[in-house]
């Protein structure tokens, strides 16, 4: 054979995972941190889900909750939609569920006719406690083995990467 004849080289002779990267072996996977910090969370939500079904609760209506707890006029959709950073029509799906587990009322705004406010029922005001505490669990379990001092370490290299990704996104 000569050399344009020859069968080209198989990744698998050359130690290489066919379809995988050099970006995506698990190696690298492991010290990208984009990937760890998005496999942490998915792994922090999928614990929580599991444990605030036994209150009748999502994820994603838990810090809607916290922020109404703290807004006792309450807020419009739009104002929820920009404080959680979703979109408006992902909001108000979220509500309109909340709405129908008896989790949020909508009355309307005295300032503004077009427009509702949002605010906790009473029953969802006495499950808050016990769905914050969850999230705590989920957030020490995620910490076991962190010294006190690695934990805030940590958490304030966490807050920078947010901070940076935050101030980046106003360069968008």
């Amino acid at each position: 054979m000569n050399q344009h004849s020859q069968p080209p080289t198989s990744d698998i002779a050359s130690g290489a995972t066919p379809g995988i990267t050099p970006d995506t072996t698990p190696d690298t996977r492991y010290k990208n941190p984009g990937y760890l910090m998005n496999r942490a969370s998915r792994l922090l939500m999928r614990r929580a889900e599991r444990r605030l079904v036994k209150f009748g609760l999502a994820y994603a209506q838990v810090p809607v909750m916290v922020t109404l707890k703290y807004s006792e006029a309450g807020l419009c959709q739009k104002d929820l939609a920009a404080l959680m950073q979703i979109e408006q029509p992902a909001m108000a799906e979220l509500l309109a569920r909340m709405a129908r587990d008896g989790l949020i009322l909508r009355e309307p705004d005295p300032k503004d006719r077009r427009s509702s406010l949002v605010t906790l029922t009473e029953q969802a005001r006495q499950l808050l406690p016990q769905a914050r505490q969850t999230l705590r669990q989920g957030s020490s379990e995620a910490l076991a083995d962190f010294s006190e001092a690695e934990a805030e370490q940590f958490i304030g290299l966490l807050q920078r990467v947010v901070a940076n990704l935050e101030n980046s996104a106003a360069l968008d």
